[in-house]
């Protein structure tokens, strides 16, 4: 800060979005945790009208994924009807996910997300496409459940609470039978839009 940031608009205005998203990621965490202890579950769901491209542009900017997330928006501006700091989550789990699964497959570790109106007009599709060996169809239903994980790392909760939120909104989380046109697994993600 400081003189520097004064003589570089460009970087002030990084500076102040990042630190908007800190803010809002301890938030979202502080809910997260609250809940977890005091009630064992998730957060309730406080869904809004919520512009889809606002939440990939957060996505965005986040430094770990910057340089390995590559953005595909629709073609027209979609709302989505959702809570901003729950979709969020599911989104960071979903691309960290991809980037760790290119990694393993030796790949820089890039994830496409990519989103356009659903097949039926009151949802969107979301698609989140990575560069590793995807997902055996005779695990596709199961990476979902709780403590189910392929990382060595991995508590094998994440998938498990990401398909949870995006139940809890009214929409679906799935891996494509097909493998993504990266080569590695194709998340798909329905949201309902609130029309």
């Amino acid at each position: 800060p400081g003189a520097g940031s004064e003589a570089n608009p460009k970087f002030a205005r990084l500076l102040a979005d990042t630190g908007e998203i800190v803010e809002e990621e301890i938030a979202g965490l502080r809910r997260l945790v609250d809940t977890f202890r005091t009630l064992g579950q998730l957060p309730k769901v406080e869904a809004a009208p919520l512009p889809l491209a606002e939440v990939m542009s957060d996505l965005h900017l986040d430094p770990i994924f910057a340089a390995r997330l590559r953005l595909r928006p629709s073609a027209t501006a979609i709302t989505v009807h959702a809570d901003k700091l729950l979709l969020k989550r599911v989104l960071t789990n979903l691309v960290e996910n991809g980037m760790h699964a290119g990694q393993e497959a030796g790949t820089a570790g890039d994830v496409e997300v990519g989103w356009e109106p659903g097949p039926n007009p009151d949802e969107v599709t979301i698609v989140v496409d990575d560069h590793g060996r995807g997902v055996p169809e005779a695990k596709r239903d199961h990476i979902f459940e709780p403590y189910v994980t392929s990382k060595a790392t991995g508590t094998g909760l994440g998938l498990a609470i990401a398909k949870k939120i995006v139940l809890e909104h009214g929409g679906t989380l799935a891996v494509a039978a097909a493998a993504a046109p990266t080569g590695g697994a194709r998340f798909v993600l329905r949201l309902p839009t609130g029309t």
